[in-house]
């Protein structure tokens, strides 16, 4: 995997609370570059205990920034 666009960050969550935008690029997570992730890796460095703190690197309008996610249980409404 390259790189993941923010195309969307739900109200609520971890990724809006820590800021992240439509647009954004994560290019990191906790210091290890995407690119070197397949999904099953990507997803199991996103998957901690609640209260656990990640930095994701990203780029916003072609600029780095580290922003920090608190992970927290999400409870999902579905219509």
């Amino acid at each position: 995997m390259s790189v993941i666009d923010a195309a969307y960050a739900a109200e609520g969550t971890p990724a809006s609370e820590a800021g992240l935008l439509p647009g954004d690029v994560v290019a990191s997570i906790d210091g290890t570059p995407v690119v070197t992730l397949d999904l099953v890796a990507m997803r199991e460095m996103l998957r901690h205990e609640v209260g656990t703190r990640l930095v994701l690197g990203i780029v916003r309008d072609g600029v780095p920034l580290d922003v920090t996610l608190v992970l927290r249980e999400l409870l999902w409404r579905r219509a």
